[in-house]
């Protein structure tokens, strides 16, 4: 048990109180809480992660226990009876007219029912809480922001019709909640506000913290640019694998009838135009041949840039071209069909695709440009004809699903970042180890260039999980001995073999 000696206490906003013992049981001393007067407002601090019960006296008014790195183990608060402020009950830390309640023990395990007499959860009360089960009261009115932040072990909670708000952190980091209900129209509010862009990177799973998708699925009913942003989020939902906010959000989209799109072209000659402009909300587009009696034979530069909508697309036989920023981010492309006498690609012209999954490349393309590729998530196979002999800038890169892929053999350049971070960087996950296998990969004898430039060629991934800031390459590069791709390997420090 712990005694004066054990603590420092010091003047601030609030006093800080610092328990510099080792034992579990931290009873806090009265006699230095007199130090603040009647009734002290108190932060307490530790770095011991032992704690198991706190002791509270009377003199103290309120204590901030929200971000208490020493409660891993924490079981149990007591509160003198004769403290006016505070007291606990089951071991769970109240206010004094149990309308507050201020801290449950993290070792809490099982299912806990909140008292009917709490009307606010406050901020921190749940934080990395081991409970599976909470239940909160009929008559709650607030949950305070990072209430139940980082409760891994929580698989289910109702949320009262009486909570109209709540802050979007309240369950940041609590991902595992399988039965999440909101029994009323509780709004879900974020610092960002009304930012569409925020809530698709949720639902894509772009952040470290993530959340349960009852919760995130009640985001978005009460998102109030909802069905301006309905398209995006549909999108996002498909790339985050949210099967239950993509069916509420296909099952309630407005049914009005898709009118057939249109088309603006430029003319190149008496006999031949180039289709500058689609515009239409068709989720499968055929692009005719011919338009106004001319043939199609160009995909204009942004010709379908941004469209929210279109999830197939076919060019006709007769392109031979797709110009830069033709299909930059179609957010919900999935499939492309090429002619085979297409054969010049312009720049970025599918970056941002981040749902394709199909496209494929004419024989005798002999480039793929800058940024073709880029930040295509979903692509997982693609096949370059053996008349490829240039890979642009950034063209590939962040192709994380792409991992069916070869190099064709008579390849001569890799520009700046052309295959970086690409899925057949690292390979599958052993199980049970950290890091990735080391997934072997050819690189012809006919490449001549390799850059080293941006942030080279293959990204780097941590080493293990306990070497912080240690990062290596997870690819074994297949070189021919004394090639360009040998001498790129040695420089980079990349494990390679030697093909016969």
């Amino acid at each position: 048990m712990s005694d004066v000696r054990d603590f420092t206490f010091k003047p601030g906003y609030d006093w800080s109180l610092t328990y510099n013992g080792s034992g579990p049981d931290v009873v806090i001393p009265e006699e230095l809480i007199a130090q603040a007067g009647d009734a002290a407002e108190i932060r307490l601090l530790s770095d011991c992660k032992q704690i198991e019960r706190i002791s509270i006296p009377k003199n103290v008014k309120s204590i901030w226990l929200g971000v208490f790195y020493g409660d891993d183990n924490l079981q149990q608060f007591t509160v003198d009876p004769e403290n006016p402020f505070l007291t606990s009950k089951d071991g769970v830390l109240f206010s004094k007219d149990m309308t507050k309640l201020i801290k449950a023990p993290v070792q809490m395990t099982g299912e806990y029912v909140v008292p009917e007499s709490v009307t606010t959860i406050c901020i921190h009360a749940f934080r990395r809480s081991t409970l599976r089960k909470v239940v909160l009261p009929a008559q709650l009115k607030e949950i305070e922001c990072y209430a139940f932040e980082q409760c891994d072990n929580l698989t289910s909670i109702a949320i009262p019709a009486s909570v109209e708000e709540l802050e979007e952190n309240v369950f940041q980091c609590t991902p595992n909640v399988q039965e999440f209900v909101f029994e009323g129209d509780t709004k879900i509010t974020s610092i960002y506000g009304e930012d569409a862009k925020h809530l698709e990177e949720l639902l894509m799973r772009q952040y470290f913290d993530h959340y349960a998708e009852g919760f995130l699925l009640q985001f978005v009913k009460t998102f109030d640019k909802l069905d301006k942003n309905r398209q995006r989020f549909i999108a996002a939902c498909k790339l985050g694998h949210f099967p239950e906010i993509l069916d509420y959000l296909i099952r309630t989209k407005p049914q009005t009838k898709t009118r057939k799109g249109t088309f603006r072209v430029t003319e190149l000659s008496d006999t031949e135009v180039e289709l500058k402009k689609y515009s239409g909300k068709e989720e499968k587009i055929q692009i005719p041949s011919e338009i106004n009696g001319k043939k199609v034979v160009s995909i204009g530069e942004g010709a379908f840039c941004n469209n929210m909508d279109c999830v197939e697309v076919q060019i006709p036989d007769g392109v031979t071209q797709l110009k830069a920023k033709a299909f930059q981010n179609c957010i919900s492309l999935e499939r492309v069909q090429i002619p085979d006498c297409c054969q010049t690609f312009g720049v970025s012209v599918f970056e941002g695709c981040k749902l394709l999954t199909q496209v494929n490349i004419p024989d005798g393309v002999t480039e793929l440009p800058e940024k073709a590729f880029y930040e295509c998530i979903s692509l997982k196979k693609l096949d370059l004809p053996q008349s490829v002999e240039r890979i642009g800038a950034q063209a590939l890169k962040n192709c994380s699903s792409l991992v069916d892929f070869a190099l064709p053999t008579q390849i001569h350049t890799l520009d700046k970042e052309a295959l970086y971070h690409c899925g057949f960087n690292h390979g599958e996950k052993p199980e049970d180890e950290w890091g990735y296998s080391f997934r072997e990969f050819t690189m012809p004898e006919s490449l001549k260039k390799i850059s080293s430039a941006g942030e080279t060629m293959f990204a780097q991934y941590a080493a293990a999980q306990d070497l912080f800031g240690v990062f290596e390459y997870k690819i074994k590069l297949r070189v021919v001995k004394g090639s360009t791709a040998h001498k790129y390997a040695v420089k980079h420090h990349i494990r390679f073999t030697f093909m016969e």
